[in-house]
């Protein structure tokens, strides 16, 4: 079936899709002549402003090849920095663990497809340093590690490998977080079931105890009316760098928050139920 460009903004991608659409239909149908080609690539064009383009130029587009004739498509259709706008996406897309390394691999092959034929196209060289330099960082040290033994010798290679070892980080990250929730929840219980424990009234006391107990109920609940909480003691240097080492916040002081202490999205623990990091 003759492939279609619709009408709308033609991105570089939806235009690469319809050069694509078009080799396919040439192979099937045996169409070999440029003519023929182009003059049936004109045939699925739908949108208003590339038909006109094509009926002002039509003569001097049938002399063209096909491939000078996505030249001038693109050159009409798209951008005049379009190239620079691929490269930009490439180069700003980085991996990271809760990423599908695959997913995230191919896209940018891909968009590499998009540049073929211009100047802007990385060969496979320039492709792997820019896929090693886009990578996490404890990702990008283990590949370049001797011990990994990552293939470089062709794109597909470099990316099976690197694939495998982005898999073991996923589920080593993941066994993490489980742990990490695990130990969230049993916390959780210890504050509470500690919490019920010391509200309970003793057996026996006398009316000096009785007195302290309810003063230290009447400020307690003074203080929980204002709306104040005690700050959670400083952060000493080892539970900053245990929060560091597993991607956490030190202004709530939760692991695998997401955040940081920068981003203003959360609140210091209350001393009272707060437990040093361990």
């Amino acid at each position: 079936k003759l492939p279609i460009l619709t009408e709308g903004k033609i991105t570089p991608q939806e235009l690469y899709r319809f050069e694509m659409g078009c080799q396919t239909y040439f192979d099937v149908k045996d169409v070999t002549k440029d003519i023929d080609q182009v003059r049936r690539t004109m045939a699925g064009i739908r949108d208003p402003a590339i038909r006109s383009w094509v009926h002002s130029n039509h003569a001097r587009l049938l002399t063209l090849s096909f491939a000078d004739f996505m030249k001038d498509l693109r050159k009409r259709a798209l951008d005049t920095d379009w190239e620079f706008d691929i490269r930009r996406e490439m180069m700003m897309s980085k991996y990271i663990l809760d990423l599908d390394f695959q997913n995230w691999a191919d896209n940018i092959v891909g968009l590499n497809c998009i540049l073929a034929g211009t100047d802007q196209v990385y060969d496979d060289k320039g492709l792997l340093e820019l896929l090693g330099a886009n990578l996490e960082n404890d990702l990008n040290s283990e590949v370049r590690s001797p011990k990994s033994q990552v293939r470089t010798d062709s794109i597909k290679n470099w990316v099976e490998d690197v694939r495998r070892l982005a898999d073991t980080e996923r589920r080593h990250l993941k066994r993490a977080r489980a742990h990490w929730d695990d130990w969230q929840q049993r916390t959780a219980k210890r504050v509470a079931t500690s919490s019920s424990l010391s509200d309970k009234p003793r057996p026996f006391s006398n009316s000096t105890n009785a007195f302290s107990s309810t003063h230290r109920t009447n400020s307690f609940s003074a203080a929980n009316t204002s709306g104040t909480s005690l700050r959670a003691p400083t952060l000493t240097g080892e539970e900053k760098d245990l929060l560091d080492k597993h991607q956490g916040c030190r202004r709530c002081r939760k692991f695998y928050t997401g955040h940081r202490a920068s981003d203003a999205k959360c609140d210091f623990p209350d001393a009272r139920t707060y437990k040093p990091l361990t």
